[in-house]
């Protein structure tokens, strides 16, 4: 007996479990749903980014105004009354004092400059903690 020499071909694969051809329609749908998927990824990623980027500015704005507030206590001898002593034309901010990026409110902890282990200064933002 001889071997057949026909060629078998085998079936397309397909995305339809039901083995039949996907319409142009079913087509387009999946498209559509799969770049959506990746936008939505995409902008996920970007909001935990830029809140991670938020975070980090504010603790070295933190960071900024402790040394600030340190230096002017070891120059004037004194605690800062407030967080304005540390801003004007002598002042560690001639013009204003950093801000939080996401918007939060600094609180001045002037009772805490003799305690170099506890925070100067804080946000009011979650997270957004100075060592």
């Amino acid at each position: 007996m001889m071997a057949s020499s026909q060629s078998h071909k085998l079936p397309e694969p397909t995305l339809d479990p039901g083995g039949q051809e996907m319409s142009s329609k079913q087509k387009q749908v999946l498209l559509i749903v799969s770049v959506s998927c990746a936008i939505a990824c995409i902008l996920v990623g970007l909001y935990f980014y830029h809140e991670s980027a938020n975070r980090a500015a504010c603790i070295i704005n933190q960071s900024s105004i402790t040394k600030s507030a340190e230096a002017w206590y070891g120059i004037n001898g004194q605690i800062p009354k407030n967080l304005n002593d540390l801003t004007g034309p002598t002042a560690p901010f001639p013009h204003s004092l950093p801000v939080c990026p996401s918007g939060g409110t600094y609180i001045y902890h002037s009772h805490n400059l003799k305690h170099s282990k506890k925070p100067v200064v804080s946000c009011s933002c979650k997270g957004h903690v100075y060592p």
